[in-house]
């Protein structure tokens, strides 16, 4: 059974003054989708596709697009491709890239425009401000990125290229597992323009042109190669900020206190306690990080008004970020930018060939995106253990002189270290197989076959993470007296309770499955309670992929008195898998021989 995500991870708030509250721009994207959708329509006389010159490359290419020029023919994967969440249907909205324009096919695959105009349309400019901004918790780069509606191909094509825009805003930013992560996202959009059927049609609704259709008809792959998988149906423009508040945590106290704060009234008291924290939880005095990002509002210096040099600067505080994000509609008006393009696939369309599915799949990509996100947490987060393992505890399982075998939750030893060395090892070997993977489905589409068994879980690692030693937020010491201080500290270091192998399971397994889920039940590493049980019985044990269980569990079990308790074959919902987990303080060598 799937766990039910906490209905409070994600709340979406309208603004108000001075940002104007109206409806969303999915808005424009079901506009543009729906005159695809309209009735009868006659056909356009026209005898080739109307094929744009691209634009003059730069004078440093860019590797990407070398790499993945959206002229090469290859053969497409006939499925249907994920939609974003904001899509309304039959259109899904993507980042604008700095050059593209209104009937420009899409590539989905590629997450690039196509310089071909293959439908007859006409543009349609309508004006009206409308804002919105919406308030998400986020566990990592992964679910940073559902949350900023990056497609899973433009973030495979992060993985292992250098990103831009919203994508590298999602690789870059640094979320760790023991963190409390919020995502602040805000948008004033002054105007749309959008892809309407031509009046000499009638205004029926969009479709090919007569030689995209014969073309589609005679050859979908060449089709395909030359307009894309669909166009560009509207473009939005004005100005959005994303502001991500990182709140590091050492106790399940402070990760709820934390989470709670942020359940507030008004937008406002939800940003500020994302942001800063708050006194009533005690959570004001925490360490933490905030990363800003804008597109569009760079207006020009205005002597006249007080906050226009502000406006030209990066925030440099909270404060200063959350007025940015008041301040956004001012910003949208005086310097908006195009930063959001509605695509609506050929398939919907009345004279696109009927069965023809074109539109690329995206769960390949974005298993491979969730592999990646967990896995580089995961390496980072060891490191930072294994440089300070005094501010950690960890589960871990061991075997005394009498071979009798328990599990314990303390300071990490010499076992703990070579556990944790062994762990960042595996995230080290999954990272480079999932890039190399990534670099596969790139290069073509077709060869887009990820084979999940290359890599393991990454709850074979969570399962073994320590959790920091809890520390109370630091108070205010009035005093300058240095021991007076170490004193002070000291008598409050024992408020907090020790973490317990509940609240282990409760932060490195359920809450890690939680964010999954809350994407749906088929997301990658959502996983069942009896999967969660399964792992934490693991806890604090050494693992390993071996060629035979039976030989190397028998070999096992002659270092514990209780080798049913301590010894377990497979994995959790992969029973067969071939590993075999055993307690950390025995070493199975290279050799296939144990040390006990």
């Amino acid at each position: 059974m799937s766990q039910i995500p906490d209905p409070d991870a994600q709340e979406n708030t309208h603004v108000p003054a001075p940002l104007i509250t109206s409806k969303h721009y999915f808005g424009v994207a079901l506009v543009a989708g729906a005159f695809a959708f309209a009735g009868y329509l006659f056909a356009q006389n026209q005898n080739e596709p109307q094929v744009r010159p691209a634009p003059p490359a730069p004078e440093e290419a860019d590797p990407v697009r070398q790499k993945l020029a959206w002229s090469a023919p290859r053969p497409r994967t006939p499925v249907r491709a994920a939609q974003d969440d904001e899509a309304s249907e039959g259109s899904f909205s993507v980042e604008a890239p700095e050059v593209v324009e209104l009937g420009w096919g899409w590539s989905q695959a590629r997450g690039e425009p196509v310089p071909t105009v293959c439908v007859v349309f006409e543009p349609v400019h309508r004006s009206a401000q409308s804002s919105d901004i919406t308030i998400k918790e986020v566990r990592d780069s992964y679910s940073l990125s559902k949350a900023m509606s990056v497609s899973a191909s433009v973030s495979v094509k992060a993985i292992g290229y250098e990103a831009s825009g919203k994508a590298s805003f999602a690789k870059n930013s640094s979320v760790s597992s023991t963190s409390v992560s919020f995502l602040v996202n805000a948008e004033v959009l002054n105007s749309a323009t959008f892809a309407a059927p031509p009046a000499s049609s009638g205004g029926r609704a969009v479709r090919l042109t007569e030689a995209a259709a014969a073309m589609a008809k005679r050859d979908i792959q060449r089709f395909q190669e030359t307009c894309g998988e669909g166009y560009v149906s509207s473009t939005v423009g004005g100005a959005r900020a994303y502001l991500l508040a990182t709140t590091e945590t050492t106790s399940k106290t402070q990760r709820e206190s934390m989470k709670a704060s942020v359940k507030g009234s008004g937008w406002g008291v939800k940003v500020n306690a994302a942001a800063s924290g708050s006194s009533e939880s005690g959570t004001e005095n925490l360490t933490r990080t905030l990363t800003f990002m804008q597109q569009g509002g760079a207006a020009d210096l205005d002597a006249d008004d007080p906050k226009s040099e502000a406006r030209t600067k990066l925030p440099k505080d909270a404060k200063a970020a959350i007025d940015r994000i008041e301040d956004l509609a001012y910003a949208a008006a005086q310097a908006g930018k195009i930063f959001e393009i509605s695509i609506t696939p050929y398939q919907v369309l009345e004279n696109f060939p009927r069965g023809a599915d074109i539109l690329p799949q995206e769960v390949e990509h974005d298993e491979l995106v969730a592999l990646w996100s967990s896995y580089t947490q995961l390496y980072a987060d060891i490191f930072d253990v294994l440089e300070t393992p005094d501010a950690y505890l960890m589960p871990l399982v061991g075997c005394d002189e009498e071979k009798a075998c328990s599990r314990s939750f303390g300071a990490i030893g010499p076992d703990g270290v070579r556990l944790l060395e062994d762990m960042q090892d595996m995230a080290l070997v999954a990272l480079d197989r999932i890039e190399s993977e990534a670099e596969k489905c790139l290069a073509d589409e077709e060869d887009c076959r990820f084979d999940a068994t290359l890599v393991r879980s990454p709850y074979a690692v969570r399962a073994s993470m320590p959790l920091p030693v809890p520390v109370p937020a630091p108070e205010p010491v009035k005093s300058t007296d240095e021991s007076t201080q170490q004193v002070a500290k000291a008598e409050t270091a024992g408020a907090e309770g020790a973490p317990t192998l509940d609240d282990h399971k409760a932060m490195h397994l359920r809450e890690p499955s939680t964010g999954r889920c809350a994407f749906g039940a088929l997301t990658p590493e959502c996983i069942s309670n009896a999967a969660i049980r399964g792992w934490a019985a693991r806890s604090g044990m050494a693992t390993r992929v071996v060629p035979d269980r039976a030989v190397v569990r028998a070999k096992l079990a002659a270092c514990s008195e209780k080798p049913d308790d301590f010894i377990l074959l497979g994995d959790p919902g992969e029973p067969d898998a071939p590993t075999v987990w055993f307690p950390a303080s025995i070493t199975l060598n290279a050799n296939g021989s144990v040390t006990c």
